[in-house]
């Protein structure tokens, strides 16, 4: 197993670009770097989804994880 602490880890897999973005936007507001991966619909038709991830650093993981929790229940 990497344990390089800046190693990319997957907090989300996301249907829309949309939603991975205000993911994105949330921990990038509370100091934790954040990253859209595998965006876009592979048909080309904006309104179906896809899965999108969001990533962060292995070492910011579990603050990213809490921090999605409480994201999501607002």
């Amino acid at each position: 197993m990497d344990n390089d602490p800046n190693s990319p880890q997957v907090l989300a897999n996301l249907r829309t670009d949309a939603e991975a973005q205000l993911v994105v936007n949330h921990l990038e507001s509370i100091g934790i770097k954040a990253l859209i991966s595998g965006s876009g619909p592979s048909t080309g038709w904006p309104e179906v989804p896809c899965d999108t991830q969001v990533v962060v650093r292995r070492s910011e993981l579990e603050r990213a994880k809490e921090a999605l929790t409480v994201f999501r229940q607002k």
